[in-house]
């Protein structure tokens, strides 16, 4: 009898670990799914040479999912030896599955006309200027993509990060 009953205890363990790993699984498939989404979005910057022969500085907004994400707000950062400092915001309603990349061309034009100057004085010192994107994902979900490219979720409180909305005591235009 008692060696049925440690049997029965070993297989009670057996199965209660089984039962764990099934829970850790089933966890870990359910994050992957959440993120699968806000994995296909993407911001960065492209250069490209004016008719006028002058260098253009392009965002550029890319979802290569399948659904659109909504609330979309960016900003761009001037990499220097000081720190990433943020230069401009702005905020399309939303951005369209697209496959491929999408410039939004009316928001970056905003955004040249701001920080165009500073970046050609600066862009032999300093990499490319970096994208950060905030946004919400199909289920509601929100989501910010640094602009050194990692992504987590946004629990923030406020519709943007504070440290969006001034750059070098200046008010930024924009959202």
């Amino acid at each position: 009898m008692r060696t049925q009953a440690n049997a029965a205890t070993q297989q009670l363990h057996a199965a209660q670990k089984q039962a764990e790993i099934a829970r850790q699984q089933f966890e870990t498939d359910s994050a992957i799914r959440e993120r699968a989404q806000a994995e296909s979005v993407a911001g960065w910057t492209e250069t490209s040479l004016g008719d006028d022969g002058e260098e253009n500085l392009h965002v550029v907004l890319q979802n290569t999912s399948s659904a659109p994400v909504y609330d979309v707000r960016f900003a761009v950062f001037f990499p220097n030896l000081k720190g990433d400092e943020c230069r401009y915001a702005g905020s399309p309603k939303f951005l369209p599955p697209t496959g491929k990349e999408n410039e939004w061309n009316e928001i970056a034009a905003g955004a040249q006309e701001y920080w165009k100057h500073e970046w050609l004085k600066r862009r032999k010192k300093n990499r490319r200027p970096l994208v950060e994107l905030l946004f919400h994902d199909s289920t509601g979900a929100a989501w910010i993509r640094s602009h050194e490219g990692v992504l987590s979720e946004y629990r923030g409180t406020k519709k943007y990060p504070d440290y969006w909305t001034k750059s070098g005591g200046r008010p930024l235009i924009g959202p």
